[in-house]
């Protein structure tokens, strides 16, 4: 195993944090689940892609929700998905890009 950095060890930061801009959370186009989604990939950083199950169980949501959230935020502009490709050209996983300038 290689080093590590710990920040905030010991607090609720300890095993990450992020920023979540006022403009999503105040778009009153967006449904709550939709806030709930963005807030929780935001925690994330840079690179995150949570599988749906992984997201679904953390949040107590179903798959249904979670895929309704996630258009609602590409509609408004504030999540992209790009879906990875094993070298087989199989789906592997998606990437979810929190979009800092709204689309």
């Amino acid at each position: 195993m290689g080093d590590a950095l710990i920040q905030y060890k010991g607090t609720i930061y300890e095993k990450g944090y992020g920023q979540v801009g006022k403009t999503v959370m105040q778009d009153q186009a967006l449904k709550k689940s939709a806030k709930l989604v963005y807030a929780y990939l935001c925690t994330f950083g840079s690179g995150a892609f949570p599988s749906r199950s992984k997201i679904c169980a953390d949040l107590k949501i179903g798959k249904t929700t979670l895929t309704d959230s996630i258009k609602d935020l590409m509609r408004n502009g504030y999540l992209s998905v790009e879906q990875q490709r094993s070298e087989q050209g199989q789906f592997s996983h998606n990437v979810y890009i929190i979009e800092f300038v709204k689309k």
